[in-house]
C-alpha cells in the first residue's frame, strides 16, 4: 500500500511540475490521471470580415492528404447550401503541421480533374453543387496508397461512391464511382447515404468505413458499416450498426459516425444520437452511443456514453491514447488510455457561451502533439477589444500536447 501511495505522489508531483511550467498558453489538465494535455493558444485559420451565421465557414472536416499535407473542408455559404455566392475560399490546405494555411486545390491530378465545386472555390465566385470536395473516408492501405472519397452516396439504379487514388500522396487519379452495397436487411434501407469521417484499415489490409442515412421505414438515421476487400475498389455491406432502437435517449437515432480499429482488432465506433435544431450557435445535444465489434462489424455491444456531443471524432495516438473530440455547447476533447471503456477530464476547446456549430476535428501531427479544429461564429475572433467587438466567422486551430503519464 505504501509502494502505492508513493507512485500516485510521484504522479501528482509531476502533473503539479508541468502545471508551473512557464511559457504555456494554458495549463495542463489531467485527464483520468493517466494522461496529460497541455493546449496551446488558439489560431485563427479561416475568417470572414463580419457575421455571417450558421454553415458559413463553420462545420470544419480535416484530411491528411499526404505525410506532408493537410486539407480542411467546410460548409462555405450556410449548412447544406450547395449553390450561391462563396463568402470564403475554400478548401484551405496546409504544409507545415498546420502552422500556415493557403486556399487552393491540394491535389495534383493526373487525368480529368473532377469539377470545380468538387476542387476549389474563389471567395466571392458563384458555385454550385458543392459537397465537401474528395476529403471524405480517407485511408492509407498497406502498401502506402491513398484513398479518400466523396460525401453523397448514389444509391439508385444501383449504388456507388465516388472514389480518388494516390500511390504517393500527391498525384491523384481522376474521380471513378466503385460499387457499393445499398443495405436492405428487414426492409430497412436507407433514403440517402453520408460518410463524412475517417476510414480505418486492418493489418490484413480489410478497409472499414462507416455512413449514415436516414431510414424512412424507422423515421430515424441510422448508422452502417461497410468493407473493402480490394484496396477501395468495391465496398459491401457488413451490418447496421445501430438506429433508434439503440439509442432511446436521443431524438434522431444515431447518425454521424466515428471509427476507430483499435490495437487488439475490436472496432469501436461512436454516433450522435440527436441535437435539437437552434441555428443560433449555441445549443445542446444528447448523449453518445458507443458501439464495439470484436468480429469485423458483424455484432456490435453497445454503451451510452456520459459525453454528450454532435459529430464525434476518434483518434488513436501513437502512444496509445484514444482521443475524442465533439461539441455542443462548444467545443471540447476527452481522452481514454483503455480503449474507449472510460474517459479522462474534459479539454475545452471553446466555451460553451460562444456560438459554434459544434463540429470540430483533430489529427495527430508528431506523436503526441494534436492539432485540433473547432468554429465560431458571430463572434469577436480576437476575443479583446478596445471598444466594439467585430462579430465575424472563424475556424481555428490549436495545439494540444497529450502525454501518457504511466
Amino acid at each position: 500500500m505504501n509502494g502505492i501511495l508513493r507512485g500516485w505522489r510521484g504522479v501528482a508531483a509531476a502533473a503539479l511540475a508541468l502545471a508551473l511550467l512557464p511559457g504555456c498558453a494554458s495549463g495542463p489538465s489531467t485527464t483520468g490521471l493517466k494522461v496529460l494535455a497541455r493546449k496551446g493558444r488558439p489560431f485563427v485559420i479561416v475568417q470572414t470580415d463580419r457575421a455571417k451565421g450558421w454553415g458559413v465557414a463553420n462545420h470544419p472536416i480535416l484530411c491528411r492528404v499526404s505525410d506532408r499535407r493537410l486539407a480542411l473542408s467546410y460548409w462555405i455559404a450556410g449548412d447544406a447550401v450547395t449553390e450561391g455566392t462563396a463568402p470564403v475560399g475554400w478548401p484551405a490546405y496546409s504544409d507545415d503541421d498546420g502552422r500556415t494555411w493557403q486556399f487552393g486545390d491540394p491535389y495534383a491530378w493526373l487525368g480529368e480533374p473532377p469539377p470545380p465545386e468538387a476542387r476549389v472555390i474563389e471567395a466571392g465566385s458563384r458555385f454550385a453543387h458543392y459537397d465537401f470536395g474528395y476529403f471524405m473516408a480517407a485511408a492509407v492501405l498497406p502498401s502506402g496508397e491513398r484513398v479518400h472519397h466523396d460525401r453523397t452516396a448514389v444509391l439508385a439504379p444501383t449504388g456507388s461512391l465516388g472514389s480518388i487514388r494516390s500511390a504517393d500522396g500527391v498525384h491523384w487519379t481522376s474521380p471513378e464511382r466503385v460499387p457499393l452495397d445499398v443495405p436492405l436487411e428487414g426492409g430497412a434501407a436507407p433514403a440517402n447515404l453520408y460518410f463524412e469521417q475517417q476510414a480505418v484499415v486492418s493489418t490484413g489490409g480489410v478497409l472499414y468505413v462507416a455512413g449514415y442515412g436516414q431510414v424512412p421505414s424507422e423515421e430515424c438515421y441510422a448508422t452502417f458499416l461497410f468493407e473493402s476487400r480490394d484496396g477501395g475498389r468495391s465496398y459491401r455491406y457488413v451490418s447496421k450498426v445501430a438506429s433508434m432502437a439503440q439509442a432511446p435517449w436521443g431524438i434522431e437515432g444515431a447518425d454521424e459516425p466515428a471509427l476507430v480499429l483499435l490495437p487488439d482488432g475490436e472496432l469501436l465506433c461512436v454516433m450522435r444520437t440527436g441535437a435539437p435544431w437552434s441555428g443560433g450557435g449555441i445549443s445542446v445535444s444528447r448523449d453518445l452511443l458507443s458501439a464495439r465489434s470484436r468480429d469485423g462489424g458483424r455484432s456490435w455491444e453497445y454503451r451510452r456514453l456520459p459525453i454528450a456531443g454532435v459529430m464525434p471524432k476518434l483518434r488513436l495516438l501513437t502512444n496509445g491514447i484514444l482521443a475524442l473530440a465533439t461539441g455542443r455547447p462548444g467545443n471540447s476533447l476527452f481522452f481514454s488510455a483503455d480503449g474507449g471503456r472510460t474517459w479522462g477530464r474534459e479539454v475545452v476547446l471553446s466555451r460553451a457561451d460562444q456560438k459554434t456549430s459544434g463540429y470540430c476535428d483533430l489529427v495527430e501531427v508528431s506523436p503526441g502533439r494534436l492539432l485540433a479544429i473547432y468554429d465560431s461564429m458571430d463572434t469577436d475572433l480576437s476575443g479583446i477589444w478596445l471598444w466594439e467587438p467585430k462579430e465575424a466567422n472563424g475556424i481555428f486551430g490549436v495545439y494540444i500536447h497529450v502525454t501518457r503519464l504511466f
